[in-house]
């Protein structure tokens, strides 16, 4: 073996045979072959195509190389090495049918391994076939042809042989049913059904005592224009594309944008608005991928929907000033296991459009409303909460207490001598004043404790939860607060002080508050009953005081 191929780059072992003619021919189509798939090679199966492609080029490649040889050695070594191709050919073809009709899952992997058994072992035979002759039992040469003689053994004729003829027939059954359950295809399905069967035209007549060239095997011959009959099938007349199944769900009078796609993302067809939207030349990219047709945020859309298909049902993308609804619907054969989308893309510009001027009427509307509430609510002089409001938050507020069994607290809130100060420098100074006391007594409340204009010159606090000795502690703090300010009105300084009447929710319960319809109203009533008498006392004890009993 080593002295074979030491010798077999040497010139003497090379001479030129006009019958390495076919072989270097075959070799040379399949070439052609394999350029002419390679840019198509993200289809389906185009990939083990081209598997079976590359095998038969070494197929052939090897026999035109034995032609050339010298010497019987030389001639058996390049026949092994045509072995593994002439064993692999078969099951790679029905590897690529497989495929090629959407056969081969996930869950099928193991499918490859299985069909490359039998070439495994026969390859084994071929390169130890010194030792037992299985493969060939002579390999001699003609007497007026430069080609090798070939007597087969038991493993070549009974094993290799029907197992190889078993792919070939099973590679031409699965491609002739895909065709004939897909209507209008039947010119694909006779070329995809004719080109196994020529390969076994050619290898039967080689095996055959009709050969008329004994010793040259016009096999690889066959698989050379087996190969050139398929990718014609699969690529010129688009044997892979979904068309047949798509075009039963396109129509052109319809006014959404339709894209059918295979399961590569590769464009199978599209509709007029489709084409309008996206100009003319979609129909040029019919073949290639989505994403090197069309604007990113569409493609973007589509994977979307894909990826989470079950769960996203639709999706809006803008293409240009206009906007789009997108939507998937499966495309698939139940029979040929060929699947795809079609992407339908609605025009809803002008209803989003109208929903978004409704939902800005309607926030200018809920703004509105809003702000009139808080005009309703809240004194426009101090900004604190009015009368009107705080009588219902005092109402709630007694409702809480009474069921969380706590008290409710009430500071009435007069300015001392506020008329004095109206009537000495207006009521211009007077606002002044009020707005400065209601600013100082709301920020010396407690958190969640609410301040109020009662009316004129009286504010009250709404104090929850707080024990009687803790709401006259904050009274003293208002009062102080209060008591230190200082408003220079004019020429003249005006020191404001307030006085304070308190009240607490459980004096409302004393006072025999009868419960019952009306009741909480009637306890308002009470509560600030109480406060008011305690303020005027707190008036007629002088002032600038807080009274709470």
């Amino acid at each position: 073996m080593l002295e074979s191929l030491s010798t077999l780059f040497s010139a003497s072992s090379w001479h030129w045979s006009p019958y390495a003619i076919p072989a270097l021919g075959s070799t040379m189509i399949c070439a052609l072959t394999a350029v002419y798939v390679f840019p198509h090679r993200r289809s389906p199966g185009a990939r083990r195509f081209l598997w079976v492609v590359a095998a038969a080029f070494m197929w052939v490649a090897l026999q035109a190389v034995g032609a050339f040889l010298v010497g019987e050695e030389h001639k058996i070594l390049a026949s092994k090495f045509q072995y593994l191709f002439i064993a692999s050919c078969p099951p790679l073809l029905l590897l690529f049918a497989l495929d090629f009709n959407g056969h081969l899952r996930s869950r099928r992997r193991w499918v490859p391994w299985v069909l490359l058994i039998e070439p495994i072992v026969v390859v084994a035979f071929a390169w130890t076939n010194e030792s037992h002759g299985l493969i060939w039992k002579e390999f001699g040469s003609s007497v007026d042809l430069p080609l090798p003689v070939i007597s087969f053994g038991p493993v070549f004729t009974f094993m290799h042989v029907p197992y190889a003829y078993a792919m070939v027939l099973a590679s031409c059954g699965i491609g002739v049913l895909a065709f004939l359950r897909t209507p209008g295809w039947w010119r694909q399905g006779a070329l995809v059904a004719a080109a196994p069967l020529v390969v076994l035209a050619f290898n039967a007549l080689y095996l055959s005592d009709a050969n008329p060239i004994g010793g040259l095997d016009p096999t690889p011959i066959g698989i050379a224009i087996a190969a050139a009959i398929i990718a014609v099938a699969v690529f010129r007349y688009k044997a892979f594309d979904l068309v047949p199944i798509a075009q039963s769900n396109i129509i052109d009078a319809i006014d959404s944008a339709v894209i059918s796609l295979d399961s590569q993302q590769r464009i199978v067809d599209t509709n007029r608005v489709a084409r309008e939207i996206f100009s003319e030349e979609l129909t040029s990219a019919h073949g290639g991928l989505l994403s090197a047709a069309l604007p990113a945020d569409v493609v973007l859309a589509y994977e979307q929907l894909r990826d989470q298909h079950g769960t996203l049902e639709s999706t809006v993308v803008e293409v240009g000033d206009r906007s789009f609804e997108g939507r998937l619907q499966k495309l698939g054969s139940p029979t040929a296991h060929v699947t795809g989308n079609n992407f339908i893309l609605r025009d809803v510009t002008e209803r989003l459009r109208t929903e978004q001027a409704l939902q800005e009427a309607q926030q200018k509307l809920a703004a509105a409303n809003l702000e009139l509430k808080q005009l309703a609510s809240t004194d426009s002089l101090t900004g604190l909460e009015n009368r009107r409001s705080v009588r219902e938050q005092l109402r709630r507020e007694l409702g809480r207490a009474d069921r969380s069994d706590t008290e409710l607290g009430l500071l009435m809130i007069d300015i001392d001598h506020f008329k004095k100060v109206n009537d000495a420098h207006g009521h211009n100074a007077g606002d002044r004043v009020l707005q400065a006391v209601a600013h100082t007594i709301s920020a010396s409340v407690r958190t969640g404790d609410v301040c109020a204009r009662w009316g004129g010159e009286e504010f009250v606090v709404l104090a929850p939860a707080v024990s009687h000795a803790g709401l006259m502690e904050l009274a003293g703090r208002l009062k102080d607060a209060v008591e230190g300010l200082q408003l220079q009105v004019g020429e003249i300084t005006v020191k404001p002080t307030i006085s304070i009447g308190a009240a607490v929710s459980s004096e409302a319960a004393e006072a025999k508050l009868v419960r019952g319809p009306g009741s909480a109203s009637l306890e308002v009533d009470v509560l600030v009953g109480i406060a008011d008498q305690r303020l005027y006392r707190a008036k007629d004890e002088g002032r600038n005081r807080a009274v709470g009993d």
